[in-house]
């Protein structure tokens, strides 16, 4: 009988130590068939994001919508032709770019609903990566494949585009302050300017073993200083695709769970960083 009750509390006690719990701040949100990516807050309560049934590297992927429980789930704009994700300040636009995340195609805007489509003329044929003026009213993005790569502005119909700055064949993602100034980490770094446009929260890769893994990390604009965020949803996580909720209290953010060498297991799944806790 003694051998069989320290048996149970061996196999108890195993039990235990292979589980994981995620720190307290963490809230699972969502998971899909298949990986998650540019998830970003409306003010409305709504969270958009892309959703990709094969490698992120490649991805081209479907605009889904949820609430802030991960709740009321459902497609917006079908098909497998999204590589980029972004939304307007008050959350009545979002800007979708056709094309692999890493190589970019034509910029299209569409509505909250998903009902209007606009495709928007770029002097340049593959557009990465786009973000809305504070007001509304302009679109800035990076594009490349042509003579001139780099940043431009022009109207949300496309008029008056105006070439800012140049940049490398190369693909670039950035955020843009409320004066229309552009901040980015590195090329392809994703990142998110605070509410209070006073952080910066992006993603990094970071060789740690022989294929890395993904952190997200702050910077603070008034010292340049950066710091880790303690995000780890799974045992062996890494996380990506960072955005602020409206308040600037909450990340929501992407996570798989790495699984052996160069793998992982399952998608990317939706999840919250509670900032208050």
């Amino acid at each position: 009988m003694d051998k069989l009750v320290t048996l149970v509390l061996l196999v108890v006690l195993i039990f235990v130590s292979c589980g994981y719990t995620p720190p307290e701040n963490h809230q699972f949100l969502l998971e899909m068939h298949g990986s998650i990516y540019f998830p970003v807050w409306s003010p409305s309560g709504r969270i958009y994001f892309l959703v990709e049934l094969g490698d992120l590297t490649e991805a081209m992927g479907s605009l889904w919508v949820c609430d802030t429980l991960g709740k009321n789930v459902h497609q917006l704009l079908p098909g497998h032709y999204f590589g980029y994700l972004a939304i307007s300040n008050d959350g009545s636009k979002l800007t979708l770019t056709c094309g692999e995340v890493f190589e970019g195609g034509p910029l299209i805007i569409t509505d909250s609903v998903g009902s209007s489509i606009d495709t928007i003329p770029t002097s340049e044929p593959k557009v990465v990566s786009a973000k809305f003026s504070y007001d509304g009213s302009k679109i800035y993005y990076y594009a490349w494949g042509g003579d001139s790569n780099g940043f431009y502005r022009a109207n949300i119909d496309g008029t008056d585009e105006e070439f800012l700055q140049g940049g490398r064949n190369y693909p670039v993602f950035f955020d843009i302050t409320p004066g229309g100034r552009i901040i980015k980490i590195s090329e392809e770094t994703v990142c998110a300017l605070s509410p209070n446009d006073s952080t910066i929260v992006c993603w990094a890769h970071f060789p740690v073993s022989e294929w890395g893994r993904y952190e997200l990390h702050m910077r603070y604009l008034t010292t340049q200083t950066d710091s880790v965020l303690n995000v780890k949803p799974y045992k062996s996580s890494e996380a990506s695709f960072p955005y602020w909720a409206p308040h600037g209290n909450k990340i929501i953010f992407t996570a798989t769970e790495r699984g052996g060498f160069e793998g992982t297991w399952g998608g990317w799944n939706l999840w919250i960083l509670d900032l208050t806790k």
